[in-house]
């Protein structure tokens, strides 16, 4: 038999056995295993990337509100009536024209800070099914890509009844370093950038435009779990009304669980103070401050325009600093 001969019934194709079977699975497995994670982490990367090109849009947004009005957007748009309350309008409304949202906002005719004849207070706009419609908007710029809520605020209910679903934001203005208690009331003069009815013009900003906030994260729903709140629904505590919104709130005074004070309607929902836990979930206090799902901290744009990713450690000290325009204290590294 010559050496290229071949046996009656042999294919000459040899195939894997058990073992190498087994051990290429295993391979495949561990190699998958190592993937996933930097999948997740670019996936991440990229959603953060995301959220830092929304608030700089945001953020020159604000000084072309600046340019064209003379001060940068109120936190709330103040009722001309009682300064103390707001019109419900809040500055994500006003700002529409300054991020091609023109149409919209002229279609919803919002009531300015002076209350012009014939404009629309929150309350008369949800009141009309047309603009109501508009409110219910979904504004891919202010929604943070690694928050896994849906297009709408499903939290925010009247009266505790059906979720009124208006347009979700993720995004909050500055308003003080303090607590929502007591300052400047009734006229509620914040020393942020933003406030009811406020103001605030760059030459305000006596610390520097680059070392004020202006706005920051706040989550809709933690990611993931592990995270709880007081509700174990793994929400923002508490739920009820303080999840933000990019047009406006007209629910009541507020009873801080703090300070039982009045405090002017729909505040909350628009603004942020650094007195409060960054990223901390765990406390009813929650609903006050800043935070996000990004791993570690959240992302901020300053009022100088400037986007930055400030770590949940930073002193809280020289974060409440971050957020008081006016108050000459040295601002320690962050």
């Amino acid at each position: 038999m010559t050496r290229s001969a071949r046996l009656p019934g042999r294919s000459g194709v040899r195939g894997f056995t058990l073992v190498e079977l087994l051990v290429v699975i295993a391979i495949i497995g561990t190699l998958v295993g190592l993937l996933l994670p930097a999948v997740q982490a670019a996936r991440e990367a990229a959603r953060q990337s995301q959220c830092s090109n929304n608030l700089k849009q945001i953020g020159i947004a604000f000084h072309n509100h600046h340019d064209a009005r003379g001060y940068f957007p109120p936190a709330t748009v103040a009722n001309p009536v009682n300064m103390q309350f707001s019109s419900g309008w809040a500055w994500g409304t006003m700002i529409l024209p300054f991020i091609e949202q023109d149409d919209l906002y002229a279609r919803l005719n919002p009531q300015t800070i002076w209350g012009a004849q014939g404009k629309a207070t929150f309350a008369t706009a949800v009141a009309d099914s047309a603009r109501l419609t508009l409110i219910r908007t979904a504004i891919d710029i202010y929604r943070c890509p690694s928050d896994p809520a849906g297009r709408l605020n499903d939290l925010q209910h009247n009266g505790g009844g059906a979720a009124l679903n208006y347009g979700r934001s993720n995004y909050v203005m500055s308003i003080h370093d303090g607590s929502f208690c007591c300052e400047g009331i009734p006229s509620f003069q914040g020393n942020g950038i933003a406030f009811v009815g406020s103001q605030v013009k760059i030459k305000d900003i006596t610390d520097g435009t680059a070392s004020t906030l202006a706005a920051g994260e706040r989550v809709h729903r933690v990611a993931g779990g592990g995270r709880g709140s007081p509700n174990a629904w793994n929400l923002v505590a508490p739920f009820h009304g303080r999840s933000a919104m990019w047009a406006g709130s007209d629910e009541g005074n507020y009873t801080m669980p703090d300070t039982n004070t009045g405090y002017p309607r729909g505040v909350s929902a628009f603004v942020a103070s650094p007195y409060y836990g960054f990223n901390d979930f765990s406390t009813q206090a929650a609903h006050k401050a800043y935070s996000s799902n990004h791993s570690g901290g959240a992302v901020f744009v300053f009022s100088d325009g400037a986007v930055k990713f400030l770590n949940q450690t930073i002193d809280a000290t020289t974060f409440q600093r971050l957020a008081n325009r006016k108050d000459g204290q040295t601002i320690g590294s962050y």
